[in-house]
């Protein structure tokens, strides 16, 4: 899960070592859980509800792409809350316009957010059936003509008053 995209400001080359702030779910000792959670979303500006999220789907990326100085200002913060967290090297540097990063800014406007493993997303309701009144209805034998088709004599029309006209003749006389 990644907490932040922090899409802006990353570079493509490696100039200087950047590091993540991940956050595994550990408190510091003697730390009190309720204090830390409040903590937690005061300094991230979060509901309890994800809040809780971080705690479930730990270990976390908080923030990601920053150069050492920042990145133990962010642990330096979650400490002062209670809670312990770690600067991992990156890797790789990430290119400036990643289509990750356009996509992350798009969904982190939306308030979208994974519900835990087993939880049911969708409540069936039972839904009554209409009640038909079906009694003057049978069904007939499987194979068993339903119809029968009476042929019909063509209609006699007397069309001996009727002449055609040659091609491109004026019709309207």
């Amino acid at each position: 899960m990644y907490f932040d995209h922090g899409c802006a400001g990353r570079l493509t080359g490696m100039a200087e070592a950047t590091y993540q702030v991940v956050f595994n779910g550990s408190l510091l000792q003697d730390a009190e859980p309720a204090r830390v959670r409040e903590g937690l979303a005061r300094l991230f500006k979060i509901d309890a509800g994800r809040v809780q999220a971080l705690f479930d789907s730990a270990p976390v990326v908080i923030k990601a792409g920053l150069d050492q100085a920042t990145a133990s200002k962010y642990r330096a913060a979650m400490r002062n809350v209670g809670a312990q967290c770690e600067l991992r090297p990156e890797a790789d540097a990430i290119p400036t316009e990643a289509p990750a990063c356009a996509a992350a800014a798009a969904a982190e406007t939306t308030e979208f957010t994974l519900a835990p493993v087993g939880t049911v997303l969708v409540a069936f309701e039972h839904v009554a059936s209409p009640a038909y009144d079906l009694s003057a209805y049978s069904l007939a034998e499987p194979g068993t003509t339903l119809s029968v088709q009476t042929p019909t004599d063509a209609p006699d029309i007397d069309t001996s008053q009727m002449d055609l006209s040659p091609v491109g003749a004026d019709l309207r006389q």
